[in-house]
């Protein structure tokens, strides 16, 4: 319910995974900025991420990406393979129960 509710999440991580909050910010319609660290890119896209380095600049990159999710119309879906039905279908392929 409360992803519903955001226009854009933000993640300034230093080290994250997969990011897979920002999947679920995108599937409720909501825009994502993150860190570029682990696999936020994949998640959201190049144009939405910022390089930690250089650090003395960081917060003002990263609130100006923000700033420009907010006011400039983005269009990123989650990535197919990114999908519950396709994670599923691929955990029981190795698991050696699909049909």
């Amino acid at each position: 319910a409360m992803m519903n509710c955001i226009d854009v999440l933000v993640l300034p991580s230093r080290n994250e995974g997969l990011g897979m909050v920002c999947a679920e910010a995108l599937r409720c319609g909501a825009s994502a900025v993150g860190s570029a660290v682990g696999g936020i890119a994949e998640v959201i896209g190049d144009d939405s991420v910022v390089p930690l380095l250089p650090a003395e600049t960081f917060v003002r990159r990263f609130a100006a990406k923000v700033n420009e999710r907010l006011s400039t119309p983005y269009e990123f879906s989650v990535p197919a393979e990114m999908s519950w039905d396709v994670t599923a279908s691929r955990e029981l392929e190795l698991m050696g129960l699909s049909e």
